[in-house]
């Protein structure tokens, strides 16, 4: 319910005043780049105080067949991409393409 008064508000802004957005647009930009600038000074200050044991040995425990490697990938690139990351890849397939909704 949360969300969609949220949406409604936003798009009552953008209807009413297209500059209201644009601010509010540029004030939601402006607080993602402090959040991340927030996030590599924090970690540049862990790295800084001496704490770099999961550098020492990174690839311990893991499983290197080519199905887990395979998977990894694909995790990777569906949690950027979603579905469109299966039609790219997998758009030959009946199996897949009957299995998947579409994006359209």
């Amino acid at each position: 319910m949360f969300f969609a008064t949220y949406t409604g508000l936003l798009t009552a802004i953008n209807c009413n005043n297209v500059k209201w957005a644009t601010r509010v647009q540029d004030i939601f930009t402006g607080t993602k780049i402090l959040a991340l600038v927030i996030i590599v000074v924090a970690g540049m200050w862990v790295l800084a105080s001496g704490k770099t044991e999961n550098f020492h040995n990174p690839m311990a425990n893991t499983n290197p067949e080519p199905g887990f490697i395979a998977l990894a990938f694909y995790s990777g690139l569906f949690s950027y991409s979603g579905w469109w990351v299966c039609f790219k890849f997998f758009n030959k397939s009946k199996i897949c393409l009957s299995i998947i909704p579409s994006k359209n």
